[in-house]
């Protein structure tokens, strides 16, 4: 279905450049209403908070149907329907299956329920997203699902700020067993929020990753508006990992507002990072994530505690650096808590540095392939640049951050979703704000059309 109010003008398939849109057109009729259907429910269900036990195994509507679309997915990976398998592709398939083998073999038996579980919830999100996004008009689909659930939660998250009574959760344990309410000090003034989530740091991860998709794949009319609402809601969950990354997500688009004309921005930023990194590192007797840490925090006892998990963390991954811990403890001082609230490092000490290693790989793999795509119509370069910006959001978030449930999956469903930009071929299918008609191009009849780039920046 065609986005109300978000003209596409086809190019005609004689057109070189317009070939992979009319390819994409001639998908069956069923296939593209599955699509339009799957990704928009699976997304809606990651906001609902109900918690449905089966024969023992706790499982959520997002859960249900990850099971329900594993099979059909791996199929779809299988047979190369989703094409040549990229790099990320297959640090993907190891990964999820190094996960679920680590739980096996610390656990044995007991460990398979558990193994099959992180199975699926690190492979289907992802392989969902390539089976069913396959083109900019199915990316806009879902970034405009994604950023209007963030929307409606508004409200609600502003009466949670402001009385500590938390509406959505209250909604739905009316009719189901639902997450429980956790209790948090206030901050500001304010009751962080959770809405519809386990905690009020997975409510400000997840709202805070339509920030930069909402501003570079939605159509420009009143982008800032939509933009400035969605850093309110994600801010109000008033956590440090999630407002370190939506702050580093407004830094790096003020960075290419700022720089628009500039071909070697991104570079440029690069380099200053690299130098940032290096002084640091010369400079302070920390290393420079352990200084980065320090400073993404509310209060210096925060601050402190995630620097012991970080040096902790390391102690437990080296003594048990292939398999990790499973859901055993972890060494740890007295005072601390089991949670270990920095996801890069969790994972790492779960299931093993290869497990560690291949989530940051995926991630670097993504934004590589993207980054370097040549020849791009011009939404899809902007799709990229919101891309890009999000996933590196979700990187900082993690260093003060663990995903776990709706959050980790919707981070894997992303890392899958801009496989499409990697073919895109397209200057035919572009989104504007209004209906721009076609126009004679040569005399041979063919047909080009104008439309107002939706805020794309050239790479």
């Amino acid at each position: 279905m065609i986005p109300s109010g978000v003209p596409i003008v086809p190019v005609p398939p004689a057109q070189r450049m317009g070939a992979e849109f009319a390819s994409t057109n001639a998908r069956p009729i069923s296939a593209r209403r599955a699509g339009s259907m799957v990704v928009p429910v699976f997304l809606i269900s990651l906001a609902l908070p109900l918690v449905i036990d089966v024969a023992g195994l706790r499982l959520s509507p997002c859960r249900v149907i990850l099971i329900c679309m594993f099979l059909p997915c791996v199929a779809a990976l299988v047979s190369g329907r989703l094409g040549r398998a990229s790099a990320a592709d297959i640090s993907v398939v190891f990964t999820a299956s190094w996960c679920a083998l680590s739980f096996v073999v610390v656990h044995g038996l007991d460990g398979v329920e558990a193994a099959g579980m992180v199975l699926i919830e690190t492979l289907t999100p992802y392989l969902l997203a390539r089976q069913f996004i396959r083109s900019p008009r199915q990316f806009h689909a879902m970034v405009r699902v994604l950023v209007g659930a963030v929307l409606c939660m508004l409200p609600f998250a502003i009466i949670e700020a402001l009385t500590a009574h938390n509406l959505w959760l209250g909604a739905f344990d009316l009719i189901a067993v639902t997450y429980p309410d956790v209790a948090k000090p206030p901050r500001l003034g304010l009751d962080r929020v959770q809405g519809p989530f386990e905690h009020p740091i997975l409510f400000g991860v997840v709202c805070g990753a339509a920030l930069a998709l909402g501003v570079y794949a939605l159509k420009p009319v009143g982008r800032w508006f939509r933009a400035g609402l969605v850093f309110v809601t994600a801010s109000l969950s008033l956590s440090s990992g999630p407002l370190a990354a939506i702050g580093a997500q407004a830094g790096l688009m003020a960075w290419d507002r700022f720089f628009r004309g500039w071909r070697l921005r991104w570079y440029a930023m690069a380099f200053l990072l690299v130098i940032g990194y290096v002084s640091v590192d010369l400079i302070s007797t920390r290393s420079p994530p352990e200084v980065f840490i320090s400073l993404a925090a509310f209060d210096p006892a925060t601050a402190y505690n995630r620097l012991l998990i970080w040096e902790w963390g390391w102690a437990n991954i080296a003594a048990n650096p292939w398999f990790g811990l499973g859901y055993e403890d972890w060494e740890r001082l007295w005072f601390m808590t089991d949670s270990i609230d920095m996801f890069w490092i969790q994972r790492a000490m779960s299931h093993g540095v290869p497990a560690g290693l291949g989530f940051l790989l995926t991630l670097v793999f993504v934004i590589a392939a993207i980054a370097r795509r040549k020849a791009l119509s011009t939404y899809a370069n902007a799709c990229r640049t919101g891309l890009i910006i999000c996933l590196i959001g979700f990187f900082i978030a993690g260093m003060t951050v663990h995903f776990w449930n709706a959050t980790f999956v919707l981070l894997m469903f992303l890392l899958g979703s801009g496989a499409w930009i990697l073919e895109d071929r397209l200057t035919g299918e572009r989104f504007a704000g209004r209906p721009q008609p076609p126009r004679p191009a040569s005399r041979s009849g063919l047909l080009t059309t104008r439309a107002r780039s939706p805020g794309a920046m050239e790479p």
